[in-house]
């Protein structure tokens, strides 16, 4: 099996050196906020995919899940499954998010309005 670099899946991807300008548009956020990953393994060309995308399920479901029930929205749930042994020293983790679409927009669908 080969690896996935960053740049192969999201072929816009690119790390930026502290203290660089960033590009006007993009999504952005400190690799401090992902402690679990390295620049290395961040890095565009020769990082890993695997590792990133395992790095930002693991923060933002923890994250998420630790706000209080009431700042969680009621169109998206995020849950990470107990560890299964595969074998060699090895475990399988599930991470499950599951979001209500609005079905005319195939995008997460508004909160439920209050009255």
């Amino acid at each position: 099996m080969a690896n996935v670099t960053p740049v192969q899946v999201f072929p816009g991807y690119q790390t930026i050196a502290s203290g660089a300008p960033a590009p006007a548009d993009g999504l952005f956020f400190s690799l401090a906020d992902l402690p679990d990953l390295s620049p290395a393994e961040a890095d565009e060309s020769s990082g890993s995919f695997g590792k990133l995308i395992y790095a930002i399920l693991t923060k933002s479901t923890s994250a998420y899940n630790a706000l209080a029930s009431t700042a969680r929205s009621s169109r998206l749930t995020m849950a990470r499954g107990t560890p299964s042994g595969a074998g060699n020293n090895l475990v399988n983790v599930v991470h499950t998010v599951t979001a209500v679409l609005d079905i005319s927009s195939a995008d997460v669908a508004a909160e439920p309005t209050t009255n």
